[in-house]
């Protein structure tokens, strides 16, 4: 999993917050992973009977820093064809952020606990008959909060007897409480960073942002990205007091 927050998109200062997932079978996560370092055979073989061990992170903000524009392009495209030919799901779910949300959520200015809660109820179809590993991208203590807690939270109303209570069905199949990597060794939370920066890049132009040659490029290969998403991709804006926030009122 990765979250995002993009850059203001209107006088307001309002942002969008979101958060993006991609669900690998564990059946498959080795040969998937295989198949994503064989689009960095370039770094790995820089020259005959070498190996470079200290590939690249591939990370979104920072992608190929002194490469070329159309190396950066490639392994774009390379990435998304990874998650279509392997049919991997994209669960993503956004808020739009005013100043006036972000006072309300003081402590959880990005929403997160919400969107995380927003992301498992997206996934309750798989989790009735499957077991679900979570692994987010990074680690402080405020997001372990966010995302740690909740699934501990109601483990811990079952087993008080309260598994009634739970408005997510079947949680007990999220193994684990979340796991937290640095996504500079674990490749698949650089996929998601990748995907949800594409995605984020959708968000923008479709508030109507202007884009460099270079970004309408990318918003083409993010729209490849469509038919893997679960669910409509929304980003949603946050009813306060039986009022809509938005960025157009």
């Amino acid at each position: 999993m990765d979250e995002s927050r993009s850059q203001v998109i209107d006088r307001k200062n309002t942002v969008i917050s979101s958060l993006t997932g991609v669900l690998v079978p564990i059946h498959r996560y080795a040969e998937i992973r295989t198949k994503f370092y064989n689009l960095l055979e370039w770094s790995i073989k820089p020259e005959p009977n070498t190996i470079n061990i200290n590939v690249p992170e591939l990370h979104w903000r920072e992608l190929l820093t002194g490469e070329e524009d159309e190396k950066k392009i490639n392994i774009l495209e390379g990435v998304v064809a990874l998650v279509l030919i392997n049919r991997l799901e994209i669960y993503r779910c956004g808020y739009y952020l005013t100043h006036k949300i972000q006072k309300t959520f003081k402590g959880d200015e990005k929403m997160l606990g919400t969107l995380w809660l927003e992301l498992l109820e997206s996934l309750k179809p798989k989790i009735e008959n499957e077991m679900i590993i979570p692994v987010m991208d990074g680690f402080d203590k405020n997001m372990v909060r966010k995302f740690s807690q909740l699934v501990k939270g109601m483990d811990v109303m079952r087993a008080a007897g309260h598994e009634q209570s739970i408005s997510l069905k079947h949680s007990e199949n999220i193994l684990g409480e979340v796991f937290y990597a640095d996504s500079f060794n674990s490749i698949f939370t650089q996929v998601a960073d990748l995907i949800s920066g594409l995605r984020q890049l959708s968000d923008i132009s479709r508030e109507g942002k202007e884009l460099t040659d270079y970004k309408k490029r990318l918003l083409m290969i993010s729209k490849k990205l469509e038919s893997a998403i679960v669910g409509d991709d929304g980003v949603k804006a946050m009813v306060l007091n039986g009022k809509t926030q938005s960025p157009c009122k």
